[in-house]
């Protein structure tokens, strides 16, 4: 009986550090730290300086992510006028820039997000951007979708 009861807390203990529930704000800071840790691993292969995580940009890559995990506006930039207003109340910044996408069905959902950033134009322009600050927000919904944000900003 005890050997059983081993068994089921060791699949019980591997399932908890392999699930990631969609309001677990601990493990969305996982994920959030690992995109940044890729983006600055990138950055480092082009010669660029690392950017500085900063929490109060989190924020509103955060709110961002949760907008577009709850379906209250799509997928891409709606509102970033707004979120660069926010920074600048809080921020003394010359430029910002942000990129935005969702997967599902990954296995580790954050690198296929830096993946993609990488092979669009776009997005690689702004992680290869003159910026020393970046905030991350991740956030997974019910059916298992990954939304990720990240804004970029160039402080004074």
């Amino acid at each position: 009986m005890t050997s059983k009861w081993f068994t089921l807390v060791g699949i019980l203990i591997l399932s908890r550090l392999t699930w990631i529930p969609a309001d677990a704000s601990s493990s969305v800071t996982i994920l959030e730290q690992t995109v940044h840790d890729k983006v600055n691993q990138y950055r480092t292969e082009h010669q660029l300086p690392p950017l500085t995580l900063d929490p109060r940009i989190s924020e509103q890559a955060r709110i961002h992510s949760r907008a577009m995990a709850s379906g209250k506006v799509p997928v891409g930039h709606a509102g970033f006028g707004q979120r660069t207003r926010n920074l600048l109340k809080i921020i003394s910044l010359r430029h910002v820039a942000e990129n935005a996408t969702y997967n599902q069905g990954y296995t580790v959902p954050e690198q296929q997000a830096v993946h993609d950033w990488i092979e669009s134009t776009g997005h690689r322009v702004n992680l290869k951007g003159r910026y020393n600050l970046t905030g991350i927000g991740v956030v997974r919904n019910d059916v298992g979708e990954y939304y990720f944000t990240q804004i970029f900003v160039a402080s004074l």
